[in-house]
């Protein structure tokens, strides 16, 4: 569930470059598209590799901190101030979602390498929220 997580953080993370008013968000945005595109090439090779499907459902919603249909609609509708606010506020959930998922594998998976791949995400997205947090309120 973890790839087709990412792809809707690089999603929107690739909105910002045309519709962000902050060059921080702008600067941010660019920097989680640049992380998660390798770590999804990661995860699906690994996938390949072991013959299992590669493509999952979209969660949109719920514990996984996916953005619903209608969310990303609005963010794809938003520009300047407002996308901002909406990026930084949308994009927190989205990571605070991908830090759980990746805290259940890194503590309960059976693989050394995604159990290894699933602690960077954690550590990086932990991170990355409290910018977000600190960008948003401040």
């Amino acid at each position: 569930m973890m790839i087709p997580h990412h792809r809707q953080a690089v999603e929107m993370a690739q909105l910002a470059a045309t519709r962000a008013a902050d060059p921080r968000v702008k600067e941010v945005a660019a920097k989680i598209a640049a992380t998660q595109d390798p770590e999804i090439a990661t995860m699906t090779k690994w996938l390949t590799d072991r013959s299992r499907p590669t493509a999952a459902a979209m969660n949109h919603g719920g514990a996984s901190g996916m953005t619903t249909t209608t969310d990303m609609d609005k963010l794809k509708a938003a520009s300047g101030t407002e996308f901002d606010r909406q990026f930084l506020t949308l994009m927190i959930e989205h990571h605070n979602g991908a830090v759980r998922m990746a805290a259940e594998e890194a503590a309960k998976g059976g693989d050394a390498e995604l159990k290894r791949l699933a602690e960077t995400i954690k550590q990086g997205q932990t991170a990355e929220v409290a910018t977000l947090q600190k960008m948003l309120t401040g």
